[in-house]
């Protein structure tokens, strides 16, 4: 039988107004300009169950269950901008 794939999402916190993140690139501006990771925040596949990132580097690990994934959900505490 194989392994379940495993996806991993890491969130980076970035408060400095200054930064022109639309303009970032996927990961290295980030990486470079957002040295805080931001824990806490909640993700789902498929609308599946809600994990927090956490462990202290912003990550969060969702095991596949199931063929088909079609979607992944941020969910934000209200009001978060």
């Amino acid at each position: 039988m194989a392994a379940r794939p495993i996806i991993k999402i890491q969130k980076f916190l970035c408060d400095d107004t200054s930064y022109d993140y639309d303009s970032f690139t996927v990961f290295r501006s980030y990486f470079d300009n957002c040295p805080d990771f931001h824990n806490g925040v909640k993700f789902s596949v498929n609308g599946g169950t809600q994990t927090a990132t956490g462990n202290g580097n912003g990550t969060v690990k969702i095991r596949i269950i199931g063929r088909w994934t079609r979607s992944i959900s941020l969910h934000e505490v209200s009001g978060y901008q």
